[in-house]
């Protein structure tokens, strides 16, 4: 059994999102049998895929050792990163940041592993003390909107899962 609590950037996520987050290679279906047969609870009740869930909720999980990264959170595997350039910030606050992206930088790292922004932003935040990838569950910073690579302007990037959900959701519905 592990158990789990909700921080601040599990606050709102659907519970089988944060399941696939804290597990590795565990097939769907398994983790689907998992909450028919009760195995997933929330606060000591049994709970459904869909759940919301809400900081401090208790999140324990009757599944397996062997689904379970040996470091407590699922990190996928890949080369070591390349040096990232520095981010020009525009603007900031405790949410989200605008960035400028300059042309022929990737906003998303692909399969080569060139330089990207995301990464960029994260080792920025990291540098400030404001973002620990090994501490964080599920949560990483990220853009709310994307670049082609030749092309340079302005990127909307959020600080929490929060500010990430609420941008997304300005933009899909053009406010």
């Amino acid at each position: 059994m592990k158990s789990f609590t909700a921080g601040p950037n599990e606050n709102g996520v659907r519970l089988s999102r944060f399941v696939e987050g804290v597990t590795k290679d565990m097939p769907r279906s398994m983790m689907y049998k998992a909450f028919r047969n009760k195995r997933i609870k929330v606060n000591g009740k049994r709970a459904e895929p869909d759940t919301r869930l809400q900081t401090g909720d208790l999140i324990e999980m009757y599944i397996n050792d062997e689904f379970f990264p040996a470091g407590g959170t699922a990190v996928k595997a890949s080369k070591p990163p390349k040096k990232q350039p520095p981010v020009t910030v525009v603007y900031e606050d405790d949410n989200f940041a605008v960035l400028y992206k300059p042309a022929h930088l990737l906003c998303h790292s692909d399969r080569t592993g060139d330089p990207n922004l995301v990464d960029a932003f994260a080792a920025y935040l990291e540098s400030k003390g404001e973002y620990d990838p090994r501490a964080e569950k599920r949560f990483a910073p990220a853009l709310c909107n994307r670049l082609d690579r030749g092309t340079e302007g302005l990127v909307l990037a959020a600080k929490s899962y929060t500010a990430l959900r609420d941008l997304n959701a300005i933009i899909r519905d053009d406010m």
